[in-house]
């Protein structure tokens, strides 16, 4: 029985919610053992929005049942089912551009001249060739690989290890393809070179003045695309036929699966069926692949492959007698821009455009709630109680806390009564609403609620209900509450700022900034407030602010508190960490998505923003190892069930004597389940004792 198919039987036998593993090492279990290592190391983010994650994708490669996705931000994701995609840990933060198996090896090309290779998945080596070059594509004969890239950037290596820097093509380079005994490289402005052996090249007369993207050796010929929908094919990869696809939309995947050719882009998928005459469009209304923007196409084997821009995956099949693609997406999970993002009772809470709202009870998956709106809404807050959220022409909605029972009947037949939270899940509108100006701010100071917005609007209510105005003296967009036990802050436009200790009665304060001031928080003992081109200013007590070094000139939309630690998030992916709130140090980001919410529990950290992006990381060390809950053993092999906590990483370890310990596997709990299954292959003539032991965060 191969690998996988002992994986499978796994799976078979244990809970559908475990993830699955595999590793080329080989191992023989009799003892297990669950250990402590120190931890100290910068946090792991990981995606909770959207499903299954948000990255963007530009390139996809496969070998038998593996596939793996490459994108930004040094994020590699792989699956043998296409359904569970486990991030793996590169190292990096370099842009990932194109990805191949040479064997079974898994190169990966990246930004600024590195190379990435790994033999097992759980460690990547890093081949640093000393430029800053952008390595854009990858391709392989039997014997080399070859890697282009920008200044028209040629690297040969026979393993993927060792890379040896040929002369420079004629112009940037952006893919390379072998096929019928040749290797070819387009790029820039139509540019196109080929080799026989990788080693010299000659160019051809251009081909077009548009850049071209991408080259595929597909069936019997070159398939080269670029910008402004051009698309050209050649058997020889020198001389070079025009093809009208149809659209001028700039393309950048292309893949073929024997019959029909997929081309991605700038929201574009388009395909067609030999002879390549008639091109359709397979983007529109659900449940056809939205118009997005698509980098990359593959062909596994069994399905077309098609990733991009936030994570937008789909799967293409042919169903019995069909010359062309069904589509399956992931466009059904929550993609809204998020405005807003906090922590009250026992779930996370998030609201955006189109009237989205969004509940976690873990901060590992995010629902969709049902609202009495689809105005975009800007703000949300609260208690354990009472939740309130606030948007565009005064759309002002409540959700109030209490439990219900709830009947449900399980797989044998049974009934169950559990007791659900209504807090986040029911949202009732005011209406009529008191005011038609944009709202934004939601605070809480004592019992009082406080919702702020445009032309100084300021209201206030016990109840979520009923709202009272408040007089602000300040005909600015007021965006951001701030609350301490017995004081509250409304910051806003052209550097406002107004506090007041009643919530009723508002007195205008000096800020020294004329930049808006987008947000501000309570913590620690001190008011901290963000906006406008990195704006930080700090205050003991609200009436006389300081303003700090941000180090950034981006807008600060977000700021919150969490374990020992001030975080504010920004445009762009921008995020900084300061123990003090004085002295501010960017954090690296796995995504260039603006960051409009901060939330925390119980030493979890959640940031959310641009297209629903939504991460997660763990703050604190996990007090409790991961444990062993069984071990069942096959023919090939063994194949492990862990049980530990949501994004705990562990290693699991090897040793025949007790004093000397080796690491076998870097591992990492994927799911609300808490269970991890793991196979391992069997040596003979050994016997191993195993222990996990604790990663950072």
């Amino acid at each position: 029985m191969s690998c996988p198919d002992a994986q499978k039987l796994a799976r078979a036998s244990w809970s559908a919610a475990v993830r699955r593993r595999f590793s080329p090492y080989l191992k023989i279990a009799f003892f297990l053992l669950a250990t402590f290592l120190p931890v100290t190391a910068a946090p792991t983010w990981r995606w909770s929005n959207p499903a299954p994650h948000g990255a963007t994708i530009y390139d996809i490669t496969s070998r038998g049942s593996l596939v793996a996705q490459v994108g930004e931000f040094g994020q590699v994701f792989t699956s043998d089912d296409l359904d569970e995609w486990a991030p793996r840990n590169t190292g990096v933060q370099n842009s990932l551009r194109s990805a191949l198996f040479f064997g079974s090896r898994l190169v990966i090309t990246a930004s600024n001249g590195l190379i990435l290779y790994t033999d097992t998945l759980d460690r990547f080596t890093t081949v640093d060739l000393g430029s800053t070059d952008w390595l854009e594509g990858i391709a392989a004969s039997a014997t080399r690989l070859i890697a282009v890239g920008d200044n028209g950037a040629i690297y040969t290596s026979t393993d993927g290890a060792s890379w040896q820097r040929e002369a420079n093509a004629g112009d940037w380079l952006t893919s390379v393809a072998f096929g019928n005994n040749r290797f070819v490289a387009v790029g820039s402005a139509g540019y196109v070179t080929s080799s026989p052996d990788g080693l010299t090249w000659t160019a051809t007369a251009r081909i077009t003045a548009s850049d071209l993207n991408k080259v595929a050796w597909l069936g019997d010929r070159f398939w080269a695309i670029g910008n402004n929908g051009d698309a050209f094919t050649s058997a020889t990869g020198t001389s070079w036929s025009s093809i009208n696809v149809g659209t001028t939309n700039d393309l950048f995947g292309i893949s073929f699966d024997g019959t029909e050719i997929v081309l991605a882009g700038r929201s574009e998928l388009r395909s067609s069926a030999t002879p390549f005459t008639t091109w359709t469009s397979r983007t529109g209304a659900a449940p056809a692949p939205p118009a997005w923007t698509y980098f990359a196409a593959w062909f596994d084997g069994a399905e077309t492959l098609v990733g991009g821009r936030s994570g937008m995956f789909l799967e293409g099949f042919h169903a019995a007698g069909s010359s062309t693609n069904s589509w399956l997406n992931d466009s059904d999970v929550p993609r809204n821009w998020i405005w807003s993002l906090t922590h009250a009772g026992e779930i996370y809470a998030a609201c955006g455009e189109r009237g989205g709202i969004f509940t976690s009870t873990d901060g590992f998956r995010f629902d969709q709630e049902v609202v009495p709106t689809t105005a975009l809404l800007e703000g949300i807050g609260g208690t354990s109680n009472l939740l309130v959220s606030v948007g565009a022409s005064g759309t002002i909605l409540y959700s109030q806390g209490g439990y219900t029972n709830v009947v449900t009947t399980d797989s044998t037949g049974q009934t169950v009564t559990n007791q659900v939270n209504l807090l986040g899940l029911i949202w009732h509108d005011v209406s009529p609403s008191p005011t038609v100006n944009e709202l934004q701010g939601v605070g809480v100071l004592g019992d009082t609620f406080i919702i702020t917005g445009a032309n100084g609007t300021i209201l206030t209510s016990a109840d979520g209900r009923q709202w009272t105005f408040r007089f602000s003296g300040a005909a600015k967009m007021l965006s951001g509450v701030a609350t301490s036990p017995t004081r509250a802050v409304v910051v806003g436009d052209r550097g406002t700022i107004l506090t007041s200790d009643n919530a009723t009665t508002w007195t205008a304060r000096a800020s020294g900034v004329t930049n808006w001031i987008y947000g501000a928080t309570y913590a620690n003992n001190q008011y901290v407030a963000i906006g406008e081109t990195g704006l930080i200013l700090t205050s003991p007590d609200a009436i006389s602010w300081t303003r700090r070094t941000s180090g950034t000139t981006r807008w600060l939309n977000t700021v919150a508190y969490a374990n020992g630690n001030y975080y504010a998030g920004g445009t762009a992916g921008t995020l900084l960490t300061s123990p003090d709130a004085i002295t501010w140090t960017a954090l690296p980001y796995n995504t260039t998505k603006s960051i409009y919410g901060i939330a925390q529990d119980s030493g979890r950290l959640l940031l959310a923003g641009l297209e629903g992006a939504t991460v997660r990381t763990r703050l604190l060390p996990w007090e409790s190892p991961v444990n062993f809950l069984n071990i069942n053993q096959s023919g090939t092999g063994e194949i492990f069930l862990f049980s530990g906590e949501l994004d705990q990483r562990f290693m699991l370890q090897r040793t025949v004597d007790f004093k000397n310990w080796f690491d076998a596997a870097e591992l990492e709990i994927l799911d609300n389940s808490g269970a991890d299954v793991y196979f391992q292959g069997r040596i003979r003539g050994n016997l191993w004792f195993f222990r996990t032991s604790n990663l950072p965060p």
